[in-house]
């Protein structure tokens, strides 16, 4: 039972508090069934389960494959509003951008879900305001509420309008729109496009014009699946900088820049079905590259074993790069489409948008070092402002006597001489020190009347705001203060009767298809047998199909099995082959050297040592030429090593007696054998 079908879902968006490192947030948005959709009788396969859970029916199986549900931060049906999307992710953006933050909204579907839509709208018709008008309209209500409350500061917003076509980066707002720019990385600037041409705009209205001619300028084609579509990824940037004219003796800095991405990407496509050819094919492979290349950012991102992200692949990911696991709050709206012919592309998003949920941005707040230097001299305004309170609290003090201009006079010569003998007594460092501390003083001096005077002014200042906000007996700015209260407050209210109606709405929803359960009684037993022999008739195929999809998955992985143990299977031969080969070798050597029984001699006297992880032979000391060294004199030794007559390169029986011989000569020891002495030792 199709639960929400007819339903309005508005945003039920969880707002956390801004961390360092905050998620993307991930909406989706349904559009309704187009009339070509209506008239080929295509069936809605989108069913909300909760208005952040999306469900998504496979027609092609009758329906009786299992559902595939995906869970999102909001899910937009098809009723909802421009106003209800707006308020849903884009007014919070908005909102941390005029903070100081940066901030991305950026649209994402197949091509005819819908994302200009979502993103731009219909300008003409305020109740179709799209993301961009509405924010435009945001940004500058807020300015103007900001200069109204407080004179002394002021707002700068700079716009640019960029466009990806065909990886190509185009600047929307140039005379020469289809020339190529170049993009740039630095670690003091980041990413920027060079030669990008930027207006200040003092207006909601120089905003729109701006943006409208950008849209002029943006490439569009007609497809069989849309008959304008956007065939480039356009980016308006808007940079809002908050500056103070004058310093603030709170101490309270309102400077900050924030920087708005709103991106509109062009939607995937498959020639198959939208017909594309020629340019438009060209334009087609393109945007599909560009948006693979967005997916391999952003598994790259989810993937935490992943050391590497591809963003220089694409100018689209560089452009982006600050938005996605950059400085940004950013927000992600999926358009989908809910008819079961567009089902592998829907899924194809909702899997999509599954993934960059999990992407992690680390958000900071953009302090210029102007800002720094204003901050340090607030707080120094600050101090000297305590001071001067201090000084005027002594001055009014009425226990205090003041002394006439003649005593003063006289005091300030006393002063002097004193000061003057100070010095002649006092060494170079101590004059030095003397003298950078007076300077201090004096400087502090001149720092309070100038605190004092800026003082005065601000007092002077806000006399003046209260005289002309006084109308009759009320005061403008509190009776405005309170206005706008009371209408937040009814706003949160508004927001959260909405909610309860909604909840409660799904709630009767739920009840009403358990009434029917129960009310489906059942007369007899035999009915009931006949019911459940329906049903189950109805999950057998399911079941099969589950099972069949099993087994399939089972082979799959069975093969990769397979074919892993005969990738290793084949690495072990190719090793085993290999000391095979060596051992031949060494036996060849071994048989060509060394006697049989010798070297059965040898391996009956060998062991294995654990410690020093090697073989060793049994009184290998008193064998061969090591019993020679030890017992031949020094000049003997060195007159065998020059001869090498005592040296033997191979193992027979001839030249072990000569060895022999040469040993029982030298030693005057009787022959025991004719063997060599090391077989001797051996045997020992």
């Amino acid at each position: 039972m199709n639960i929400m079908a007819q339903m309005d879902t508005s945003c039920l968006m969880i707002k956390p508090e801004l961390t360092n490192e905050d998620n993307i947030r991930v909406v989706v948005r349904i559009r309704p069934l187009s009339e070509k959709e209506i008239r080929s009788r295509f069936k809605n396969i989108i069913r909300i389960d909760h208005p952040n859970h999306i469900s998504i029916l496979n027609l092609t199986h009758n329906g009786d494959e299992c559902p595939k549900t995906f869970a999102f931060d909001a899910v937009l049906g098809e009723a909802s509003s421009q106003e209800d999307v707006y308020e849903c992710f884009g007014r919070p953006v908005v909102e941390k951008v005029l903070e100081g933050y940066n901030g991305t909204i950026f649209a994402y579907g197949q091509t005819g879900s819908g994302k200009t839509y979502t993103m731009e709208g219909v300008q003409e018709n305020k109740d179709e305001w799209g993301i961009v008008p509405n924010a435009i309209h945001h940004i500058f209500l807020a300015i103007d509420q900001a200069t109204d409350r407080d004179k002394s500061i002021s707002f700068s917003v700079r716009v640019s309008y960029v466009e990806v076509y065909n990886d190509n980066i185009h600047d929307l707002l140039s005379e020469d729109h289809t020339a190529s720019l170049s993009i740039r990385e630095d670690p003091l600037h980041g990413v920027f496009v060079k030669r990008l041409t930027g207006f200040v705009v003092a207006s909601s209205t120089d905003l729109y014009n701006v943006t409208t001619l950008g849209n002029r300028n943006r490439a569009t084609g007609s497809t069989k699946m849309n008959e304008k579509s956007s065939r480039s990824h356009a980016v308006l940037m808007v940079t809002i900088q908050q500056n103070v004219s004058e310093v603030y003796i709170s101490g309270k800095l309102m400077t900050r820049v924030g920087s708005l991405h709103l991106v509109d990407l062009a939607g995937s496509e498959r020639q198959s079905k939208t017909g594309t050819s020629g340019v438009r094919l060209k334009e087609a492979s393109k945007i599909n590259q560009s948006l693979s290349t967005l997916g391999k950012v952003i598994a790259a991102l989810v993937d935490a074993k992943s050391t590497h992200v591809p963003y220089r692949e694409s100018k689209l990911t560089l452009l982006l790069k600050n938005s996605l696991g950059g400085n940004s709050v950013t927000t992600m709206v999926a358009n989908v489409a809910p008819s079961d012919y567009n089902y592998d592309e829907t899924l194809c998003t909702l899997r999509y948008a599954d993934r960059a949920k999990h992407i992690k941005n680390h958000v900071q707040l953009n302090d210029s070092p102007r800002n720094i230097a204003i901050e340090r001299t607030a707080g120094e305004i600050l101090t000297l402002k305590k001071e001067l309170e201090q000084l005027s609290k002594i001055v009014d003090d009425p226990t205090i006597e003041f002394i006439d201009t003649d005593e003063k006079e006289s005091i300030e010569e006393l002063e002097e001489e004193e000061e003057r003998r100070r010095r002649e007594n006092m060494t170079n460092d101590e004059l030095a020190a003397y003298l950078e501390m007076k300077m201090q003083s004096e400087a502090h001096e001149t720092d309070l009347l100038l605190a004092k005077k800026e003082y005065d002014k601000v007092q002077q200042m806000l006399q003046q705001v209260k005289k002309h906000a006084i109308v009759g007996e009320e005061n403008l700015l509190e009776k405005f203060d309170e206005q706008q209260q009371q209408l937040n407050a009814w706003s949160l209210e508004l927001k959260e009767a909405a909610s309860t109606e909604r909840e409660l709405e799904m709630q009767l929803h739920w009840l009403e298809s358990d009434m029917v359960d129960i009310e489906d009684k059942y007369s007899s037993l035999q009915e009931e047998v006949d019911e459940k022999t329906k049903k189950l008739n109805k999950l057998m195929p399911v079941l099969g199909r589950a099972k069949k999809e099993l087994a399939t998955l089972e082979r799959k992985q069975r093969r990769q099995i397979l074919k892993e143990v005969d990738k290793v299977f084949k690495v072990f031969v190719t090793q085993v082959r290999d000391m095979t080969r060596h051992l031949d070798l060494y036996d060849h050597i071994l048989s060509q050297w060394i006697p049989e029984d010798k070297l059965l001699l040898i391996e009956k006297n060998m062991t294995w040592d654990e410690w020093t992880d090697e073989w060793t032979i049994s009184h290998s000391s008193l064998c061969g030429n090591n019993v020679q060294r030890q017992q031949e004199p020094s000049g003997s030794l060195k007159q065998n090593q020059r001869g090498h007559s005592d040296i033997y390169r191979s193992y027979s029986l001839e030249s072990s007696q000569i060895k022999s011989a040469n040993i029982e000569e030298k030693l005057k020891l009787p022959l025991i054998d004719k063997k060599p002495s090391t077989s001797n030792s051996l045997e020992e």
